[in-house]
């Protein structure tokens, strides 16, 4: 294709300044081809560099220098290969609307500076078929030009308005650039042209933004876009709602006005507060108006009339209020917060505004609502027939299929914190079927056979909560089925259908009234109870799938048939034992469900349960011999002995970490678990009833008196050893908790205050006492790490004791603090004698270095030591002392403690990674500042010693549960890689020790290629390492041409520091540090050990890992290119510098500490139900702090709860 065979029409339009675009389209338009709203990529001519998906991202580009990816430089935008053959490079998108007009367009280049867009087209068309429209590609098809030819430049926003906005109606745009480069952003602003509902009393709501509604003004939108409030769904965090600056002044309000979609009569209206917790307005208050003026209507304008009363607003949650102008039409409506604060979505539910003759007149300056021409006037006699719509299209604001799979997929899960919903990123998008290549000649047979596989379990189970989720959305349109009973608007078979949703919503939620309702009901001669839903599954294996038994046995007592498959022909047997449902597994086969029946891949329930599993053993004491428990092992020889033998092999090990550890830590024995007894099964699985975090029940909290708290934190605090069986609860954090409770809900507030604040100064004093006592440190850690937990979960404590949640997280810190420096005093003991001393590499010992031989006298003959007591093993003296493995075993110690107590695994990665730190730190400094270190032979053992800590990393490599961005997958830094950081300065300095000396004096080339693999090195430290190395007899130093060159790039590098501090002097010095890196203050807390003292070393200053950085990027000839301004200004690093330190999220403890993703570990989440054991409560009462009940069951006949 040339440029003379595509040509585009002239289309004139007016530049608008950077500044103005918010202010010219942000007041009128939407838009219509954001990701938020449905917009999506269908096809593209190359991406190489960077997705065309960020393109319609709708929160602004950012930039990550430094971060490369295996394209090279990662660039938040669209970015395509150089030298593009053809006139432009393409990306074809479809509207997140039905369709819509377009006013103006927006081109952003943000960071994009030397592969910047040259120049741009937009072209748009309206067409049903997708598939037509991306077989245009970059031809000329039936696009249509929107915007000509226009120039850009590098790292800017770019807008255009039309001099006339188009008329006609989009479905798809294709943005075009000239010949290649990158793009941050595109936005396409205009109307949307909705498609209402042909039933004119039909409620849906009329300011969705693909409705046509338009956020017009605000008062304030300093965290959040007012556009948000309009967008379909919930969102996935607090960033994609309205949020306000803080006020400072009485009577204070913030406003945004709506124009709705259509002029209509408002029956009810949503406020959603989702993911506002902390920050939600305390009261919200809609106003409504019919505007009758040319422009849209201000703040203060006549006319506003009140919708919904000034009303009290909660966290995280939807609030419906109801209409109080349901007989007026109104064209605008305003929301205010009162005073301030975050909302996500708002909904205005009401019935379209039926336009006739008289109420035309009435509205005349009110613009009809604009609908999408769905006829076609080429029929006979000109009669426009009826055109469908494509089936993805967005059709309500409750449809979610026009949501981009590969742009935010989502799940809704059900979010304990709150009692709420959240939405999770789901690994499984939805892909629409596509029938079009069907023919009994496929040339991809084979390869569709060899590649497509049933889906796995984790699969399937993904699915199955895919659907739970739906069943969730759908819920309050399947509230009561007596309605749909009584409804006579719906025929039979609509009735049917509603009520078997409703049947099957119910048994996958767990709502066990409303199923046998259902069942016993009039509703139950209109529903099969066997009959699956669209995804192929039936009622009861969703109540099996998900652990509600009352629903399987409702189910099973009206008749269900146990041996109903899904459509992988999955039992409900099968899903009862694969998610270890062992009451329902019982209840299935006691009612004949088969174990003989296969799934598509051929297994049968045999194969869902592991031998000698606890399900199996379950199983065989209710008299069913499935997974081989109990099962006589004569003809399968060495199977109960190869388990006995790994038991064995366990207890052995764990003993000896028990032994090692209190050896370590010089810690108790019972401490680290030595005198803990097994648990008695029967404990372990004794059911416990549902803990209800929205009210106190009377069985849920710890009632005391005033005068008894001192003797109750006394035993429960001071005098309190650390428990570990997981039958003995958490028993501080239990008890504070239940305690809170009953003062917070029936007592009162100073009650409260005082056994919060007796608590904590209880806990720091002990604390403070065991500093140096690791179990006591990590029993504490763990309790309050489980306590904070419990009061954020509380819907009444989570606001109550919000200061006491800060003070917890500060005494969280502290004791992170207190455990790092134990373990670093210990370490400092034998770090020089373990790592820098500790020899293994035979023939080193008679190495001589350069002008130390003259201070001895030389023998005539040096007699050499035979072979084979040079490579004898070592001798019982040499095995005890020092080596890696103390360092390592100081490690293991501390991570078996941390683990014994479940402290939270995102503080554990921390702490591990904070050792890490240190030692790395310490062996950099003692090796830069000893010049016995500083030689080739020494940097080749102290390596080996070093990779000893590698290993022990890969060993023990953890992925701490944290999970950002709605993922169901952790995140975080593992261990490995933790490692892999903070060891890399000491790995890259003995490095360069070992290579520099066979470095050519003219070999320019190898010194550039050694210098780009130490990165994490600086000139002046290469320079010193250089300097004062000890060479070997015969060995050659750093050449005079490197070392010049390494002082050039020194100098060079003083030089721009310099620079650029005359240009940034400022008149005020910065405040000191205080932020998260500075050290504990807890009493007389010790310094950690630092070689040298205080904070340098050897009289050299030290830096911290932000300032070492490399410095170095030199190019292939040689010359030197900084690319980095913050060059590290010290020779040494900082040891005593602390990591930034960073609690569990909500999600990470909410996972930990219950079911998981799916509610499928019952039994972590009943571990981690606040209750007291029954040995406690006698040990209180033995111990006089408890006299005798407080009240009888009386006392609570009339509690409101």
């Amino acid at each position: 294709m040339t440029s003379q065979e595509y040509q585009l029409d002239t289309v004139k339009a007016t530049r608008i300044a950077s500044e103005e675009i918010d202010k010219t389209f942000r007041s009128n338009c939407i838009d219509l081809v954001s990701g938020a709203l449905g917009g999506k990529i269908l096809a593209l001519s190359d991406q190489w560099f960077a997705d065309a998906t960020n393109l319609i991202t709708p929160t602004p580009p950012i930039r990550q220098p430094g971060k490369m990816v295996y394209t090279g430089a990662w660039y938040d935008g669209w970015e395509t290969r150089r030298h593009n053959p053809e006139p432009f490079d393409w990306v074809i998108i479809r509207l997140g609307v039905a369709s819509g007009t377009v006013e103006g367009v927006e081109v952003d280049t943000a960071f994009f500076s030397g592969n910047h867009a040259p120049s741009i087209s937009v072209e748009g068309c309206f067409s049903l078929d997708d598939d037509e429209v991306v077989s245009w590609q970059g031809g000329r098809g039936k696009w249509e030009t929107i915007l000509g030819h226009q120039e850009c430049g590098p790292s800017q926003r770019f807008g255009w308005k039309l001099d006339e906005p188009t008329k006609k109606q989009y479905t798809h745009v294709r943005l075009n650039m000239y010949p290649d480069g990158g793009i941050a952003r595109f936005r396409l602003y205009g109307h949307a042209v909705p498609v209402f509902p042909e039933d004119k009393d039909a409620i849906f709501d009329l300011a969705a933004a693909q409705n046509g509604g338009v956020a017009i003004s605000c008062s304030d939108q300093h965290f959040g876009s007012k556009d948000n409030l309009l967008l379909p769904g919930r969102g996935k965090d607090m960033g994609d709602g309205w949020e306000t600056a803080r006020s400072r002044t009485p009577g204070h309000v913030d406003w945004t006005i709506i124009r709705l979609g259509a002029a209509g009569y408002i029956q009810k209206v949503l406020v959603d507060t989702a993911h506002f917790r902390g920050n939600f307005p305390q009261k919200v208050k809609v106003e409504a108006i019919t505007w009758e003026g040319n422009s849209d209507p201000g703040p203060d304008a006549e006319g506003w009339k009140e919708l919904v009363p000034p009303s009290k607003c909660g966290p995280d949650q939807e609030h419906e209020f109801e209409s109080s102008l349901r007989d007026s039409a109104v064209t605008h409506v305003k929301l205010i917060m009162i005073p301030d604060g975050g909302v996500k979505r708002l909904r205005i539910f009401g019935k379209r505004l039926k336009l006739n003759v008289r109420n035309v007149h009435t509205l005349a300056h009110v613009a009809p609502p604009f609908t999408m021409d769905l006829g076609n006037s080429n029929g006979d006699n000109g009669q426009q027939k009826p055109r469908q719509l494509p089936a993805d299209l967005p059709k309500s604001l409750d449809d979610r299929r026009s949501r981009p799979a590969d742009f935010v997929p989502e799940t809704e899960m059900y979010d304990g914190w709150q009692g709420q919903s959240q939405f999770l990123t789901s690994p499984i998008p939805a892909k629409p079927l596509s029938f079009s290549n069907l023919t009994l000649d496929d040339p991809t047979f084979e390869e569709d056979v060899v590649t497509q596989r049933p889906p796995t379990s984790d699969t399937r189970l993904m699915e199955m909560l895919a659907a739970q989720a739906a069943h969730l959305q759908v819920g309050p349109v399947l509230d009561d089925e007596n309605a749909i009973l009584a409804d006579d608007k719906l025929s039979e078979a609509e009735k049917k259908d509603l009520l078997q949703k409703a049947l099957n919503m119910a048994a996958s939620n767990g709502d066990v009234a409303r199923v046998r309702r259902i069942l016993g009901g009039d509703a139950r001669s209109l529903i099969d109870i066997n009959a699956p839903d669209d995804d192929g599954t039936p009622p009861l294996i969703y109540a099996s799938c998900f652990g509600h038994e009352g629903v399987v046995q409702a189910l099973i007592d009206a008749g269900a048939d146990v041996d109903r498959q899904d459509r992988n022909e999955w039992t409900a047997l099968m899903w009862a034992m694969t998610n270890r449902h062992k009451g329902i597994a019982k209840m299935l086969l006691d009612n004949g469900a088969s174990a003989d029946q296969r799934t598509t891949t051929g297994r049968t329930a045999f194969d869902f349960v592991p031998p000698d599993s606890e399900m199996s053993f379950y199983l065989h004491d209710s008299g069913y011999n499935i997974g081989n428990a109990g099962t006589d092992d004569f003809y399968t020889p060495g199977l109960s002995q190869d388990r006995f033998e790994e038991e064995m092999a366990e207890n052995e090990m764990r003993r000896r970490m028990m032994m090692d550890s209190a050896r370590d830590l010089e810690v108790d024995l019972g401490n680290v678990g030595m005198d803990d007894q097994p648990e008695e099964p029967d404990e372990l699985e004794e059911e416990q009833p549902e803990f209800d975090w929205t009210r106190c029940l009377n069985d849920q909290m710890f009632v005391f008196q005033e005068h008894e708290l001192d003797r109750i934190l006394d035993i429960i605090i001071t005098n309190m050893r650390p428990q570990r069986s997981p039958t003995q609860k958490p028993v501080p954090a239990n008890m504070i908790f239940l305690s809170a409770r009953y003062a917070h809900y029936h007592a009162s507030p100073d009650l409260l205050e005082k056994l919060l604040v007796s608590a904590m100064d209880k806990i720091n004093d002990v604390v403070e006492d065991y500093q140096w006592d690791m179990t006591i440190l990590a029993f504490w850690m763990s309790n309050a790490t489980l306590l904070l937990h419990y009061l954020k979960k509380d819907v009444g404590l989570v606001e109550a004791t919000a200061e006491f949640q800060a003070q917890l997280a500060e005494l969280i810190n502290e004791i992170f603090i207190l455990i790092v420096r134990d373990a670093e005093r210990r370490l400092d003991k034998v770090l020089d004698a373990a790592m820098l001393d500790h020899e293994t590499i035979p023939g080193f010992e008679n190495i001589t270095f350069q002008n130390e031989w003259r201070l001895f006298k030389r023998k005539a003959h040096v007699k050499e030591e035979p072979l084979e007591k040079r490579f004898r093993p070592p001798s019982p003296k040499q095995k005890a002392k020092p080596a890696p493995r103390n360092v390592t075993s100081l490690l293991s110690s501390t991570l078996f403690v941390l683990d014994l107590y479940d402290i939270h695994s995102v503080i554990i990665s921390q702490i591990i990674a904070q050792l890490l730190y240190w030692i790395g730190a310490e062996l950099f400094n003692r090796i830069m500042s000893n010049r016995k270190y500083l030689a080739r032979t020494k940097a080749m053992q102290i390596r080996m010693n070093v990779s000893t800590l590698e290993d022990w990393a890969r060993a023990n490599n953890r992925q701490p549960d944290h999970y950002e961005g709605g993922e169901m997958k952790s995140t975080g830094e593992a261990t490995v890689e933790a490692a892999r950081r903070h060891l890399a300065p000491v790995i890259q300095l003995l490095q360069w020790l070992q290579c520099f000396s066979s470095l050519d004096a003219d070999d320019l080339e190898a010194l550039v290629g050694t210098l780009q693999q130490l990165k994490r090195l600086s000139p002046q430290q290469l320079i010193h390492a250089a300097r004062h190395y000890r060479p070997e007899v015969g060995e050659r130093g750093l050449p005079k041409s490197a070392l010049k060159y390494l002082n050039a790039i020194q100098q060079e590098q003083v030089r721009r520091r310099e620079e650029e501090r005359e240009r940034q002097n400022r008149a005020v010095s910065p405040a000191p540090n205080t932020g998260p890196g500075q050290r504990g203050q807890l009493g007389s807390a010790p310094a950690t050990p630092v070689k040298g003292g205080g904070g340098t070393a050897n009289g050299q200053e030290l830096e911290t890992p932000d300032t070492q950085r490399s410095m170095l990027s030199p190019n292939a000839d040689g010359s030197f290119v900084d690319d980095d301004d913050d060059a590290p200004e010290n020779l040494l690093l900082d040891p005593a510098l602390m990591l930034p330190f960073t609690l569990p999220s909500v999600t990470d403890m909410l996972v930990s500490y219950g079911a998981g993703f799916g509610g499928l570990n019952r039994e972590r989440e009943r571990k981690y139900i606040p209750t007291v054991p029954a040995e406690f409560l006698a040990k209180l009462e033995a111990s006089g702090a408890r006299k005798g009940p407080m009240f009888s069951e009386k006392d609570w006949e009339d509690e409101e709860v």
